[in-house]
């Protein structure tokens, strides 16, 4: 068994990273288990509130994306204008290091906001093409957010639950690129899929980590999203929380990466 726990993480979600929570566990049961724990790996990980990980920061990230994606100013200003009134700019602007207070998310962005119960599942948004006729679907919300109007409708659109920023820029640069894929942002139609040249299956059969995990002589496949979509499914507090702090207090060493491009 390795001394370490590695995680590709699932960045751009509401849901968190399990790693945390798998090496809790771990740790609460040494004296079953008897691992050698040193260090857990995160890539891009959900940590903390989803609200502040999620949509609070896209608009911001938009804009540096602007040149990328040649981005007009009228779909920035769009965005800017909503980021303001769901209070988003007020919490980027609090954002330093060492952190000065608590950061208060305002409301329940997109349904994210975890310190807020919901008493039901968000209905996940739908953004359509234009009918045959050229015509645009009615709005909660299956309309395509390529004006500034329409931006504005899908970002306050009720079945959102309101200030859905990362919905709609998702949706937004889907249609500057139709392959657009938010864990890198440079991949066209064209690009191998991240997952035959960056993916975990692909980095596991790797000789040296092969070598390095004492592996079998056997090809590794993702096979079963089982455990996966069980734990995909659980509300759990953000590791930044308490599971984390845990984990730090016990002497495991905390690796956390994020890119540049998702």
């Amino acid at each position: 068994m390795p001394p370490f726990l590695t995680n590709a993480g699932k960045s751009l979600t509401q849901r968190q990273s399990q790693i945390p929570y798998f090496t809790e566990a771990l740790l609460s049961n040494q004296n079953v288990l008897n691992i050698n724990l040193k260090a857990i790996v995160l890539g891009d990980p959900t940590l903390g509130n989803p609200a502040a990980m999620i949509s609070v920061v896209t608009t911001t990230y938009l804009h540096q994306l602007a040149p990328l994606y040649k981005i007009p100013l009228e779909i920035l200003s769009a965005f800017t204008a909503s980021d303001q009134a769901c209070g988003f700019q007020k919490i980027m602007d609090l954002l330093t290091y060492p952190p000065v207070s608590k950061i208060h998310i305002p409301g329940n962005p997109e349904g994210l906001n975890s310190l807020l119960k919901r008493s039901k599942p968000k209905p996940k948004p739908k953004h359509r093409k234009r009918t045959g006729n050229g015509k645009r679907q009615t709005p909660c919300f299956e309309d395509i957010p390529d004006t500034p109007s329409l931006i504005n409708a899908s970002i306050n659109a009720p079945c959102s639950i309101g200030c859905a920023t990362y919905t709609t820029a998702f949706a937004y640069l889907s249609t500057l690129n139709p392959c657009f894929n938010p864990y890198n942002i440079l991949a066209s139609c064209d690009s191998p899929r991240d997952s035959d040249i960056t993916g975990p299956t692909y980095w596991l059969n790797q000789p040296s980590v092969r070598k390095a995990i004492h592996a079998p002589p056997k090809r590794i496949e993702n096979c079963n999203e089982t455990v996966f979509n069980t734990l995909s499914e659980e509300e759990v507090e953000p590791a930044a929380y308490r599971v984390l702090p845990k984990i730090l207090e016990k002497g495991v060493k905390v690796h956390v990466y994020s890119g540049d491009l998702d």
